[in-house]
């Protein structure tokens, strides 16, 4: 199975593309709504990517809508659930604005000032298409140009979106302020300033760089002898470079370009030599816990990681080595057999990066509260609402996100207005359910739903909100229907909600029938027909 996408910004019927991250390069990702009805589908390139919608797909505003990837033979985890707006309150879009000075030979534009979700395109003398891409919720729109930029170009924007309607709204061409033929700048330097590099750090802070370049970056090992040449990395805004840990007296080369038309006449180039040890390392972070391992997060790759944990009835140590910045430690051979973190446990945590004795971190000192993952919170459907259906979507928070203790499956239930239970899923993986198929007419369900925290005992079980489902009009008995001879026999129950069907039954199944209405109604009267004998009940 797949994991779960991640749907990134609001959502409304406006919206043009929908961006995702957490999905998985040669994958399919889909969208649909929480009733299992498709609304589009995409390829997966990128673990973070922007998708437009294909013509004649669409979001529909006041519906809810979830993502899932697949891959030939493997399904994958629905998402978390996004409501849909259908009043985006657009009347005027506004001019947008660069958020960068624009210079020969870039190759790709920061725009501000748009409206989220909105459609924008970059022209060259209001004719020559150079781009476009869609508005993110901060306002902002990266957009890759198909051609570098030269001198000549006089350049305008123009954004696309809807009003509450559903009409379509496209502002005026906007020219750049003081855009005019030769008014690019030409031949132009990057300034570029990195913060110290630290080893085992995973980051490369680089600030005052331009938007629109690119970063190349040649790092050399210790040894002398291994170059490896990452990028080019595109530099949408000023920011933080990922990469693999950096290495003591490692050798780093960063050229910085903007554009590849002259690719050594706008270049600069910041050279490291020698990245500085952390010494000490870093103190590790917050501790997830359950009755075989512990979780640690913030370790320095290759530090000695030492745990202390104390309780009323035991005290053990675990001294272990880190392989990743987040690492899992199990408990330690000699530990209690029936070892287990109840409230009030003390854990302690440091690492030591180097082995010599003063190259201990701070000890990070945690006192466990509980170790029971958050109670649910469930909000929809409200407490005492008619749904418009009988397939509704149950939606519930995972409360224990809050302190880190989240939720890696849900138990849910559904009773009926008699308590008994027609719908049970003790593996739920995402905070929300369909249950198509599970529920009737004119019921009033009850539903409550518990978590579980890898193989922890359970939460409590959430508080139980009620909902009804619409009825459907009683049938009557005709008496001008005849009836086929045999050993058929009618059932007609009364009550102050209506009169139900006739539950209709042969031979020996009548016994069932009759004791399945008294338990749905224990006031229900019932009559014995034969055929021909058959006449008008009613009130």
């Amino acid at each position: 199975m797949l994991g779960a996408p991640r749907i990134i910004g609001d959502l409304s019927q406006c919206s043009l593309a929908m961006e995702f991250e957490q999905l998985v390069p040669g994958a399919t990702v889909h969208v649909q709504t929480v009733q299992g009805d498709p609304i589009d589908e995409w390829p997966v390139t990128y673990t973070r990517q922007v998708f437009d919608f294909h013509p004649g797909r669409n979001l529909t505003g006041g519906t809810v809508v979830q993502a899932l990837q697949s891959q030939p033979g493997a399904g994958g985890f629905l998402s978390i659930a996004k409501p849909v707006s259908g009043l985006p309150a657009v009347t005027a879009l506004n001019n947008v604005s660069f958020a960068q000075p624009l210079y020969e030979c870039a190759e790709c534009l920061m725009l501000s000032n748009g409206f989220s979700g909105a459609r924008v395109k970059v022209f060259s003398h209001d004719t020559e298409p150079l781009g476009e891409s869609v508005v993110l919720p901060s306002g902002y729109a990266h957009v890759d140009l198909n051609r570098p930029l030269a001198v000549e170009d006089v350049l305008s924007v123009i954004q696309a979106a809807c009003t509450r309607d559903g009409a379509p709204i496209i502002s005026a061409p906007t020219p750049v302020p003081g855009s005019r033929p030769g008014s690019l700048s030409q031949i132009v330097v990057p300034q570029t300033e990195v913060d110290d590099v630290k080893a085992c750090e995973m980051t490369l802070n680089i600030r005052k760089i331009m938007p629109g370049s690119f970063i190349i970056l040649r790092r050399r090992k210790k040894n002398g002898t291994t170059t490896e040449v990452i990028g080019p990395v595109w530099v949408s805004m000023p920011g933080l470079i990922r990469y693999e840990r950096f290495e003591y007296l490692e050798e780093l080369v960063i050229e910085t370009h903007l554009g590849r038309c002259k690719p050594f006449s706008n270049m600069a180039v910041t050279k490291i030599v020698g990245a500085t040890p952390t010494n000490p390392p870093g103190v590790p972070k917050w501790v997830e816990a359950d009755a075989r391992d512990i979780t640690l997060h913030n370790l320095s790759v290759g530090a000695l990681v030492e745990i202390s944990i104390t309780t009323s009835s035991y005290s053990i140590k675990i001294l272990s080595g880190a392989s990743e910045t987040t690492d899992r430690f199990p408990f330690s051979p000699g530990s209690p057999s029936q070892i287990k973190l109840e409230a009030g446990a003390i854990i302690t945590v440091r690492q030591n990066l180097g082995g010599g004795p003063n190259n201990w971190s701070q000890a990070n000192w945690i006192e466990v509260l509980t170790t029971e993952p958050g109670i649910p919170k469930p909000y929809l459907p409200v407490d005492g609402s008619i749904i418009p259906n009988s397939a509704p979507t149950l939606l519930w928070k995972d409360t224990g996100e809050e302190r880190c203790n989240y939720a890696t499956r849900f138990h849910l239930q559904i009773m009926d207005d008699v308590g008994h239970r027609v719908f049970e899923n003790e593996h739920v993986t995402s905070p929300s359910a369909y249950v198509g198929g599970y529920l009737h007419s004119g019921i009033t369900y009850s539903w409550r739903v518990r978590a579980y925290h890898n193989n922890s005992r359970p939460s409590t079980w959430s508080d139980t909100l009620h909902f009804t489902t619409p009825g459907i009009p009683a049938k009557h008995v005709d008496p001008s229907i005849p009836y086929k001879p045999g050993d058929q026999l009618f059932l007609l129950c009364e009550e102050c909600m209506g009169i139900y069907s006739p539950a209709e039954s042969r031979g020996s199944d009548l016994t069932d029938a009759i004791a399945n209405a008294k338990a749905r109604s224990p006031s229900c009267e019932y009559t014995k027909y034969t055929a021909g004998e058959c006449k008008q009940i009613g009130r």
